[in-house]
Formats: C-alpha cells, structure tokens, sequence
C-alpha cells in the first residue's frame, strides 16, 4: 500500500453555538430556507430524525426524508436511490446515512449535534462538495451537545461482563462450518436477557461484541449469513483465534486493554472537538493529526497530511483565505521506504511506467499521473 493523504479543500466550516434547541431550530429552519439544495441535516439519535422530519413537512418541505441506524434494509435501499435520483431535497439523517453515498452535487450539510469523534464529523460534511467546488458546513450547537456526544462514544462500548456472557450464548447456539470456523446467530439472547424476545436491540449488541472481539484479535470476521425470509443480517461466521475466548479472564486481560485504548481515544476525540468548536486552531491542523499515520517499526516515522481549509474560524479570523496543500510525496506505510524503492526499481524495470494516485482521506481519488 502506498499513501499520500491529502485533506478535502472544499468544505468552509461555520460553527454556531446557540444558547438553547428553540434557538437551534429556528436557525436550522432559517439555514435551510437560504442554503442550495439537496442538503443533508445531521442528527444524533433515531427520535431527533423523526422530530426533524415531522418539523420540516409541517413547515411545507414535502422532498424531505429521513433515515436512521433502525431504517429497515429495504427502506433503506428505496431511499438511496430517491436521493442519487435527485427526488429528495433535504435528508435528515443519524451516523446511519454515510457509507457508500456519493452524491456530487451537495453544496451544504448541516449539524444540528455534536458528533461523538472527530472522524465522523470529517466524513459527513466530506458529504458536500464532492463533485470538487465548493460547500458548505454549518454545525449549530447547543451546551449540552457535548455531553450527548460523550454518552454516544462511551455507549458503544459493551462491559467486559455483558460482551463475555452474549459471546457465550452465540458460541452455544453456533454452527460448525469447518475447523475453527463457525456461523453464529445475531439474536442469540444472554442469560441476563433470557426472557426477552429476538429484537433489533440483541441483534446490535451482538454485532458490537463481535467487532470487539475482532479488534482484541479473539476472533475474525469472515462474512455473514442471510437469512433466506429476511433482507437483515441473522448471523455471522467467524473464525476462533484463540482457544481461551471462553474464559472471562482471557477477556478481562485482553477484551479490557482494548476497551479502556478506545476510551481514551473518545476523550481526545471529544478534546478535539471542544478545540474545532472554539476556532482556536486552523480546522486541518486536528484533522491532519487525526489523519497522520505512523509507520510500522519506524521508530516514531510518520507519513504527513496535506492540509486544506475551505475556510475556518481560525483562517478567517487571521486573514488567511482558502487554500489546497500538495499532495505529499507517496510513502509505504506497510515497508520502509528504502526496501519498497528497491522493489520497485526491480519490479517495473522492464515497463519504466508508473502511475501515481492520489485520493483524499476520504477513499475518493482526487489525481492521478504517469511517468
């Protein structure tokens, strides 16, 4: 893999800190009576979507849809592609509504919440601006954001207790597929749960105990089954790395050290955030660091961010108009850059024809040349 991350240059940031959610309404209401359309309107839970929906058809915007963690798959589907037709003027949208969504044409988004890290805040304004002109981010604010953002982080993140006993029951009702490879069931309840009936709520805290047991490396995800009734996801098969996974004190050492790593990762996200909000520093100085990434074995090595402002409260305050760094010299964060330099040389000796990519941090390609 060869990287050379450069930041979006499109987005001009606003942050707008507002004194209570009346407040916040009536400026969303105004921001969206005056901003070009489509445009997106980010929340932070299922409730505020709805409420914002409902608000915004009452107010006589009938292009407007929602979509939320809880949208069912089929609904889902129908709704991506009304808005990649261009039926939808204003989506008002949770975390949810991201992956895979590449409409060109989106000149604003707007936050009306805090998100819980600085990643997600650069993935959803990196929304607008896609076709490479510019946009706009408005995030408007109200005191108690930051405490909802904080919740949102640490709520992610199952006990050790709760994530051992709900391994436990899907490792019971697993099914072989081959040596260490099994398919488990999603709804699988725990045994402080036994009474409950099969919901959406166990099939999400099961997704989130599998995905925490892949980064502590007690398993790894190969796929997962669909049930032949059902468009959602009802099981998953994973592969046993480690024979001790049953044991709470395999989890207790291993599952723990990751969760309090992660921790620790949502409390400088949420520093971050408190230092975007107050425009004290240039916005693409957090996301470079965000965004930097260290070279394995190195010694402390690091491949840099270009940065790019659309336009910040720190730029603006200091003068400094919109700009777009270079991309930086393409690195090898997997090799040192003297071993892949030999292996290139000898690998393309004979074409002497190269291209080199560049893409935004982002995924999306931004140039490309040959020589």
């Amino acid at each position: 893999m060869v990287a050379s991350v450069q930041l979006r240059p499109e987005p001009e940031i606003w942050w707008i800190q507002c004194q209570d959610e009346s407040t916040r309404d009536d400026r969303v209401l105004d921001a969206l009576t005056h901003l070009p359309r489509p445009t997106i309107l980010y929340v932070s839970t299922r409730v505020d979507s709805e409420r914002w929906a409902r608000r915004l058809h009452e107010e006589g915007w009938r292009r407007t849809r929602h979509l939320h963690g809880e949208t069912p798959n089929s609904e889902r589907q129908v709704l991506l592609r009304s808005w990649s037709a261009g039926d939808i003027d204003i989506m008002v949208a949770t975390s949810a509504f991201g992956l895979g969504v590449d409409q060109a044409e989106v000149r604003s988004v707007i936050h009306a919440c805090v998100p819980e890290s600085v990643d997600r805040l650069y993935q959803e304004i990196g929304r607008g601006g896609r076709d490479g002109n510019a946009s706009l981010a408005l995030i408007l604010t109200v005191p108690q954001d930051f405490e909802v953002a904080r919740a949102l982080s640490e709520d992610i993140l199952i006990s050790v207790e709760k994530g051992h006993a709900r391994w436990k029951a899907m490792f019971a009702a697993k099914r072989v597929l081959c040596s260490g490879l099994y398919e488990v069931p999603l709804e699988a309840r725990p045994d402080y749960a036994a009474g409950d009936p099969p919901n959406r709520y166990h099939t999400m805290w099961n997704v989130r105990t599998l995905n925490l047991m892949s980064r502590a490396c007690l398993i790894r995800l190969e796929g997962r089954a669909q049930s032949a009734a059902e468009e959602d996801a009802t099981s998953a098969s994973v592969r046993v790395l480690d024979d001790e996974h049953l044991r709470i004190e395999t989890w207790r050492s291993r599952v723990e050290a990751l969760r309090q790593r992660e921790y620790s990762s949502a409390r400088q996200h949420l520093e971050w955030l408190s230092t975007l909000a107050g425009g004290q520093v240039c916005a693409s100085h957090v996301f470079q660091e965000l965004y930097r990434i260290e070279l394995p074995g190195s010694g402390g090595e690091v491949l840099e961010v270009s940065r790019s402002c659309g336009g910040c409260a720190a730029c603006r305050r200091e003068g400094t108009p919109p700009y777009a760094g270079e991309p930086p010299e393409p690195g090898f964060p997997g090799r040192r850059s003297a071993d892949c330099k030999n292996l290139w040389q000898g690998s393309f000796s004979r074409t002497r024809r190269f291209a080199f990519c560049t893409a935004a941090s982002d995924g999306n390609m931004i140039g490309c040349s040959q020589d």
